[in-house]
């Protein structure tokens, strides 16, 4: 009894210490002076209530050995938690001579255990509060956790899926695919899911299949390995993204229904309005009255403006279409400079302004290019130059930067 690795104590009938051996002052702080004589209830802790004890005193008083778990009280006042027994100790009459108490301190398992609860419950915690599904398998596929957002997915109670192959959760066609994956990581080949988001297709306790986001992530515990799905319910978003869809595809074929249409007509548009402009041209070459010369400038002048808006919206149009092209077709340059000049001398007398095009020598008058575009760059810039300008002049310059047998870079500036 003094070389036990428990501590040890006996007391008389009536409950008084009247030995101790060293593991029991080792473990409790007090000497054996101090303990002898003393009744048990010095090691008393307050965390076992009067019932506890009347359960222990009860149980030995009928001679039968009492064995439990409690929290007691060293000398120094700190808390240590004991597994005790108590066994009463007979003479040959059968009558109680002593009591023998043997303890065994578990402080050391208790804190472990209390962290293990601890663990557990964050654990279960995070388990329970989860917005996305979690489902645990093994190796085998048999599922060991599945969370309270699972069971909503899913349409299972917890109960009904542990233990089950996890495959009830899988889509008929999917199930053999998903078995050679497992079978093909677990032999040693490269994972195709782990740690990748997948869109895939879940199956519903009714019977019905729905699309699913899935991460996959592997935990191995000694030889033992499982894997955490997370699962994510996307029938929403693929209805929103199908619906966004559907609307963009209907936008996009009026947008292009309109610009066809626009595009197509960008002719039919342009040709009375240059009739117009020409005929308003020759006639002012006429002879008219005043009145009737300021009403045809106005037609000229109104013409000129119209078919500015049509060709912007047009060509927007044309862009909007995919039909928006540089042509590369034969002209003559003086040809674009006479239109230019027609359409913006007018403006420019009224200004007071005077309108001048100074062309380089060296500049090709036949080329190949697109001389719509090209006027209508001009155009554009020699509009806003009468717009912005009070007095003076305003001069197109066109002068040579590169030119060979073949091709010229021609720079214009207004």
């Amino acid at each position: 009894m003094e070389s036990v690795a428990n501590a040890v104590f006996l007391t008389s009938p009536e409950g008084v210490i009247e030995w101790v051996n060293p593991a029991f002052t080792s473990l409790t702080g007090y000497t054996i002076d101090e303990a002898v004589g003393k009744k048990p209830s010095i090691l008393k802790s307050g965390v076992q209530d009067t019932d506890f004890y009347k359960d222990m005193w009860q149980t030995i008083q009928k001679k039968e050995n009492w064995h439990g778990e409690l929290v007691n009280k060293k000398k120094d006042g700190s808390l240590y938690s004991e597994e005790m027994t108590i066994t009463p100790v007979l003479d040959e009459k059968g009558e109680i001579i002593n009591f023998a108490a043997i303890k065994q301190d578990i402080t050391a398992r208790k804190e472990a255990e209390q962290r293990i609860r601890s663990s557990e419950e964050r654990f279960r915690s995070i388990i329970n509060t989860a917005v996305d599904g979690i489902v645990v398998i093994d190796s085998d596929a048999t599922v060991l956790e599945f969370s309270p957002a699972a069971e909503k997915i899913f349409g299972y109670t917890r109960d009904e899926v542990l233990g089950k192959n996890v495959n009830m959760l899988i889509p008929d066609e999917f199930r053999k695919r998903h078995d050679a994956a497992m079978g093909s990581y677990l032999a040693g080949n490269k994972a195709k899911i782990l740690g990748k988001q997948l869109e895939l297709s879940g199956l519903h306790k009714n019977g019905h299949t729905f699309p699913i986001d899935l991460s996959v992530a592997e935990a191995r515990i000694g030889e033992d390995r499982m894997f955490t799905g997370i699962i994510r319910n996307i029938t929403d978003r693929k209805e929103a993204e199908a619906a966004l869809a559907e609307a963009k595809e209907a936008a996009d074929a009026a947008n292009q229904a309109k610009g066809d249409f626009l595009a197509n007509m960008s002719h039919e548009i342009r040709t009375p309005m240059n009739a117009i402009i020409g005929m308003s041209h020759l006639c002012l070459g006429t002879e008219l009255k005043p009145q009737q010369k300021d009403y045809v400038e106005k037609v000229h002048r109104s013409a000129n403006a119209l078919l500015g808006i049509i060709n912007d919206i047009l060509d927007f149009s044309k862009i909007e279409a995919g039909k928006m092209t540089i042509e590369s077709i034969p002209f003559k340059l003086d040809d674009v400079l006479d239109n230019l000049s027609n359409q913006t001398a007018i403006k420019a007398q009224e200004k007071g302004l005077e309108l001048l095009f100074d062309v380089a020598p060296d500049v090709p008058r036949y080329m190949k290019g697109d001389p719509l575009r090209l006027g209508q760059v001009l155009l554009n810039l020699v509009g806003n130059a009468i717009k912005f300008t009070t007095d003076g002049e305003i001069a197109v310059r066109i002068q040579v930067e590169q030119l060979t047998d073949v091709d010229a870079r021609v720079v214009f500036t207004v």
